[in-house]
């Protein structure tokens, strides 16, 4: 997460921490579209996680969109400038009573979230599974009782998952595994192993289409070129012909390597360096949304601005092998993509590749 003060390209003011602040931005616009749509038996729910799920991380199943808005109210100002949480308001999503400000209006989306210990703490890991399991056992909870349901799943993060619990069932999982978390390639490696066996076990008897935004510096969320008699394909054309969108490896040193060694994927795995970077995890987690028929989305940073921003078009280096698209071709702030894709997700039929704008 990243604080930086800056004027995007609306001459807005301060947007707040990012990629923070715009995925709540996001989550409100998808709750907004549930609610205007008025279709009976919508449902959303809300996991947070890190290495565990402990309560209140876990924000059930609810058709209560008006609570889910004022929970992820991360600004505390509606689309007007308003404030959202007026006096008198009774209690939050948790049940919790509300607090009230000297102002006489309730504690933001943001204080609520640290106040129920929402974000992960210091030295923590990363067990994406185990949140995927949550979320599976919530919609069967549901698909148990007879309703049927057309169900999704959106994970958001970087996709560096490193906690195992090495399940004797899973084909693919090495033999030497040991359970536990641990920031290190070989774990992520047995970690993701895990999560795609998970998700394919899960997927074998139902559609569960998950949806990935993904984003993060460490990682470079990109789309590669790939070039056909036609010309450069566009990003669902490769996902809908069984490539993958975005290169695999590392980059190091600004240098992109294609079939890194064991040492260099530690080097990346492990660098905070802004000139390194772990593509691995965008190849990793572009597959899962691909075998599950979701959204792959890449939040990438904003150079231009969208009124000035040249269409989405063939780059003249769409035949070079390594070429990638590492900032986002419309020109939109991280705000304005994250919020485009969460609503793409909403909106669409939840198996179909979009590349929106």
């Amino acid at each position: 997460m990243v604080d930086d003060f800056f004027l995007d390209s609306n001459s807005s003011p301060y947007a707040g921490p990012q990629p923070l602040a715009a995925v709540f931005k996001g989550i409100q616009a998808a709750v907004k579209q549930f609610k205007a749509r008025r279709v009976a038996g919508d449902m959303l729910c809300m996991i947070f996680y890190d290495h565990s799920l402990k309560w209140p991380r876990v924000v059930n199943l609810t058709s209560d969109f008006d609570s889910i808005l004022e929970y992820t109210a991360f600004d505390d100002l509606d689309d007007q400038g308003q404030k959202l949480h007026p006096s008198g308001i009774g209690s939050d999503i948790l049940g919790q009573s509300a607090t009230l400000g000297a102002d006489g209006y309730a504690a933001t989306g943001l204080e609520l979230l640290i106040r129920h210990g929402m974000f992960p703490t210091r030295e923590s890991h990363t067990n994406t599974a185990l949140a995927l399991q949550e979320a599976t056992q919530q919609l069967n909870h549901y698909r148990n009782t007879g309703v049927p349901s057309s169900d999704f799943v959106v994970l958001v993060g970087d996709g560096m998952t490193n906690c195992t619990s090495c399940p004797a069932e899973c084909p693919n999982c090495s033999s030497s595994c040991t359970i536990g978390c641990s920031n290190s390639y070989d774990t992520y490696v047995e970690s993701m192993k895990e999560l795609k066996w998970y998700v394919g076990k899960y997927n074998t008897n139902r559609n569960l289409p998950i949806h990935v935004v993904q984003l993060g510096q460490k990682v470079r969320p990109h789309t590669r070129y790939v070039y056909n008699l036609d010309g450069c394909m566009s990003t669902e054309d490769i996902m809908a012909s069984g490539l993958s969108p975005v290169h695999g490896g590392v980059i190091l040193d600004g240098t992109w390597i294609e079939s890194p060694t064991q040492e260099q994927y530690n080097q990346a795995f492990n660098s905070n360096s802004p000139n390194d970077g772990f593509l691995e995890s965008n190849q990793d987690m572009a597959e899962i949304a691909m075998m599950t028929g979701g959204i792959w989305a890449p939040i990438r940073p904003q150079v231009g601005r969208p009124s000035s921003c040249a269409e989405h078009s063939a780059p003249s280096n769409c035949g070079v092998a390594d070429a990638m698209q590492i900032n986002d071709p419309y020109c939109r702030s991280v705000t304005a993509q994250v919020t485009d894709y969460f609503k793409a997700i909403a909106s669409d039929n939840p198996f179909s590749l979009v590349d929106v704008h």
